[in-house]
């Protein structure tokens, strides 16, 4: 799970802010 909340991160970090946050 953690692996994929880094791809979203690098690709969207700001739309997924919440995500890389955690």
């Amino acid at each position: 799970m953690l692996e994929k909340s880094n791809l979203y991160s690098t690709i969207i970090p700001k739309e997924r802010g919440i995500f890389v946050s955690r």
